[in-house]
């Protein structure tokens, strides 16, 4: 399987203690939480932060299209999804790449994705002429301006102020 680079947005923790605050910050209780392993704790806190008003939010603003019509694109419990929901999770891989967790983890948001795009990757215009699908993920180019990324920080600062911008990769 490859490695694939993303760009995330989110936080860098020096250590265990500084997840567990970041996490009670975003309102999670942490109290029977395990913050040693980054599965364990996506596990016990994926669906405890929600991110999908913030990506629609985003999305807004950066396409111009309507809160009702991304919800839809981004399928919200069904197979007809073309956006991925935004997650907020441990973004690392300490098995395949060996990243150290929790030094070299990002704690936040992919702003792009594998099979759908997630944020930065979508495109509403393009779509692939064969299959109908829009196109931007999985490794597709993407044009990334300085606008948008403002826009993400300017809205994900709002539920986490001290988010910033990274590259990292991740084995699939």
């Amino acid at each position: 399987m490859p490695s694939q680079g993303h760009l995330v947005c989110g936080v860098r923790c020096k250590n265990e203690q500084e997840v567990r605050e970041l996490y009670l910050k975003l309102g999670v209780d942490m109290q029977k939480v395990d913050v040693s392993n980054p599965i364990e704790l996506y596990e016990a806190t994926a669906d405890k932060i929600d991110m999908i008003p913030t990506q629609i939010s985003i999305l807004e603003r950066i396409t111009g299209k309507s809160r009702q019509d991304l919800e839809k694109l981004i399928g919200l419990g069904n197979d007809d999804a073309e956006i991925s929901p935004m997650e907020f999770e441990p973004i690392g891989d300490i098995e395949e790449i060996g990243h150290s967790y929790p030094q070299e983890y990002v704690f936040g948001v992919r702003l792009t994705g594998r099979y759908c795009p997630e944020v930065l990757d979508f495109d509403p215009e393009k779509r692939n002429p064969s299959t109908g699908w829009l196109l931007g993920a999985g490794g597709a180019p993407c044009k990334i301006d300085y606008n948008s990324l403002g826009i993400v920080l300017e809205i994900i600062r709002k539920k986490i102020p001290e988010a910033e911008i990274y590259i990292t990769d991740l084995f699939h």
